[in-house]
């Protein structure tokens, strides 16, 4: 039976203790579509009895959460990482590249397993199980190993051998929770072959000693590798062992890590590729990741977006046939995503976030010399004086990952995506990268979405606040050193001194004749308002270095001098004459009859738009996601991204559904902008230090016969401000001067 899980599923990486009680209370999914139990599915199908003996069998004391107090030298947070064991580096020549790995010493699960080689088949599937959160609130480890067992794979000619770790806690009663242990499939069920203590899975040994193991013990004429548990992108990385959560160090893995324990293996030394390098995770196809992986494997496969709730359909073993190459292995993993997402797209209502690609690792060297010369062009156009072109391209291009005002950014991008946006300015190296995006990525699926070359690149831009950190990290990656040396460059002006000065709109930013007047039919009466428009005008620096204009409108709050964001959208037109007009009208956004502001997130997909509207759900920090479509012309609330402030720099990308009994309360972004008379309101500046105030709004409690219902209203009694917000090209943002609205009754 072809069922398949709906919990939550990897969209980002490690929570705090905080934010894991609250996704534990707002996302527990009861197993609507198939009525199947996974539980008890996975363990009517346990083995535990081993042909082999098991060591370091687990006593009370050794499952016994470990807490990590220590401090690394250098932390993850302040600085590049450095590897967990320090070696000589060697140069990886194969690739003409003359780039390098630490070489690391794995860990020696060989010998602590006591288990001797067993009869040689055609394939072996190596799938690295970090469990995390995932599996101990939301049992998604154990969901996908039944969904492995019920694919009956053909056991004559492939082994399927698994680690797993990671979590304080397993699901499947044979797994040990706080261990890790070893498991292959016998017969239809898990059998475990042995316990192998508490390496940390951010740890690059651990890893590699993982592959050693399966490699000897598990001998194949072919290999592939499933790297399973939150993804995070360039940056990020790999991984998130929730047994470590205070020691970033152990519980994730940098993308150099990972070059690093590929880089040791048997197989590697021996000149032995895997035929596939898959990752189920989100955010992952990126262009770094596919330049190390081509040095280790024939084919990746991953996504360049988040991945929703039930992550990849492993049922895809069950359709692998011995002479299948990596190449028709990644096509089976593509296709089983994309028909599970059609048939169960009226359940998930995901949208416009599926996307996962093929990409033949062989190509690599052609994409990435490609994108060396377009990275070497534009760094010359910078020097020339082009920042300003750039900048806009890169506003331009679809980003991965995105949550709007009340959460960080990635900064992933889509590599063709950016090309295009580059193609005026940098025409052949643009052409000439685009070329090679498509001989690379050879399938791929993206639902509502257009232009995606399948791979995504690092390119900084909204994170302004931790972009020291990120280019560190990004040097340690040790892969594209023109495009390297082009966002550093890139980075001096966006992180420099504002280049245009705007704060002379303050002084020619309303024209107070130019005012929409509201509907005379209206409940409510705006005092001292004519008809005509908001007019500001910019001169041609400030036209050209302009990214974004919004209207803004704010409520006065109950703080002192503060006003609270009630709407902010894009009916505001500039003209070549650096006329801004705001097409202000009365109308606000509400969610259950409550006032909302609608922060728009990447708005590149054709006919879809998406936005966050920040929240308390059930106590703790999150983004409701509302979507507007032609199904969905009134907008609805698809799910909640939590949005807990994490101190490994992890977006937490989780899309949870909001279920009748979870509490909300709106949060509202909220400013203090001086004196109550608009002609005393200085411009203000906003940076990225997040140092706003978010105020919350009054308690409700989600039902069953109201849910989540978006709305739309006229302007309520009060005290308003409304003007024009500007974002420039180094992605400072600055408010216009306001006008102030007393909204009163009708007598």
């Amino acid at each position: 039976m072809n069922t398949k899980k709906y919990n939550c599923r990897k969209f980002g990486s490690n929570c705090s203790s905080a934010l894991i009680l609250f996704i534990c209370a707002v996302f527990l999914l009861l197993p609507v579509l198939s009525g199947c139990n996974f539980i008890n599915s996975i363990t009517d199908n346990i083995d535990i009895t081993a042909d082999t003996p098991a060591t370091s069998t687990s006593t009370e004391t050794e499952i016994e959460i470990e807490i990590e107090i220590e401090i690394e030298t250098q932390s993850k947070i302040n600085a590049a990482p450095a590897t967990h064991a320090t070696a000589k580096s060697r140069n990886n020549t194969d690739t003409g590249n003359e780039v390098s790995h630490t070489i690391i010493t794995p860990k020696d699960y060989i010998s602590m397993s006591k288990m001797t080689a067993q009869p040689k088949k055609n394939r072996t599937v190596l799938i690295y199980m970090n469990g995390s959160d995932l599996e101990s609130e939301y049992a998604a480890a154990t969901e996908d190993l039944a969904e492995i067992l019920d694919s009956r794979f053909d056991e004559k000619n492939i082994n399927v051998v698994i680690f797993t770790g990671g979590a304080k806690r397993w699901h499947t009663p044979v797994i040990p929770d706080n261990i890790n242990a070893l498991f292959t499939v016998r017969n239809g069920k898990l059998a475990k072959l042995a316990q192998i203590g508490k390496d940390p899975m951010g740890y690059p040994e651990t890893l590699a000693g993982f592959i050693n193991f399966g490699a000897a013990i598990f001998p194949a004429d072919k290999y592939g590798l499933i790297l399973w548990n939150h993804g995070g992108g360039a940056i990020v990385g790999y991984g998130s062992d929730e047994r470590y959560e205070r020691n970033p160090g152990k519980a994730m893995m940098k993308l150099s890590e990972i070059d690093s324990a590929l880089g040791s293996t048997d197989l590697y030394k021996n000149n032995k590729k895997l035929e596939f390098l898959g990752f189920d995770t989100c955010l992952m196809a990126t262009l770094e990741m596919a330049c190390i992986a081509q040095k280790y494997a024939d084919y990746m496969i991953a996504s360049e977006e988040l991945e929703p709730d039930p992550g990849w359909d492993y049922y895809f073993m069950g359709g692998i046939k011995p002479n299948h190459s990596g190449k028709e292995i990644g096509k089976l993993i593509v296709d089983y995503y994309k028909d599970f997402y059609e048939r169960y797209f009226e359940y998930f209502e995901i949208e416009d976030i599926v996307t996962m690609s093929l990409t033949d690792l062989s190509k690599m060297r052609i994409v990435s010399d490609a994108f060396e010369k377009l990275a070497l062009s534009a760094r010359k156009e910078i020097a020339n004086g082009n920042y300003s072109v750039i900048s806009k391209a890169r506003s331009r291009s679809r980003m991965f990952g995105s949550r709007g005002e009340h959460a960080g950014e990635t900064d992933m991008i889509d590599a063709g995506n950016l090309a295009k946006s580059l193609r005026y300015l940098i025409p052949k190296e643009s052409a000439n990268l685009i070329n090679a995006l498509n001989q690379a990525v050879i399938y791929k699926h993206e639902t509502n979405i257009e232009d995606l070359g399948g791979l995504s690149i690092y390119f900084p831009f909204v994170n302004k606040q931790n972009l020291g950190y990120s280019l560190d990290v990004y040097r340690s990656i040790n892969q594209l050193p023109e495009y390297t040396e082009f966002i550093g460059s890139f980075a001096e002006v966006l992180d420099s001194g504002p280049i245009v000065n705007y704060k002379s709109i303050a002084n020619n930013v309303l024209n107070e004749a130019f005012i929409l007047r509201l509907n005379k039919n209206s409940r409510y009466n705006i005092n001292n308002m004519l008809e005509g428009e908001y007019i500001i005008s910019l001169n041609p620096e400030q036209i050209e270095n302009l990214v974004e204009v919004r209207q803004t409108t704010w409520r006065k709050s109950n703080l002192d001098g503060g006003y609270i964001q009630i709407e902010q959208n894009k009916n505001v037109s500039v003209s070549d004459g650096g006329k801004v007009v705001i097409n202000f009208n009365d109308v606000c956004a509400t969610l259950n009859g409550r006032l909302v502001c609608l922060y728009e997130l990447d708005g590149s997909n054709i006919g879809i738009r998406r936005y966050a509207i920040p929240v308390k759900l059930n106590g703790y920090d999150a983004d409701l996601i509302a979507v507007y479509s032609a199904k969905h012309p009134n907008g609805k609330i698809i799910g909640a991204v939590p949005t807990g402030d994490d101190v490994f720099n992890v977006l937490d990308k989780k899309i949870v559904r909001v279920r009748p009994g979870d509490i909300i309360q709106i949060l509202y972004y909220t400013e203090t902008f001086g004196a109550s008379n608009n002609k005393e309101l200085e411009i203000t500046e906003i940076n990225d230090s997040k140092s706003e105030l978010w105020q919350t709004g009054e308690e409700f409690t989600v039902t069953d016969a109201d849910g989540l219902i978006l709305g739309l209203e006229k302007l309520r009694e009060g005290e308003y401000l409304c003007g024009i917000s500007f974002v420039d090209i180094q992605q400072n943002k600055y408010y216009s001067n306001f006008i102030e609205i007393q909204n009163k009754k009708c007598e």
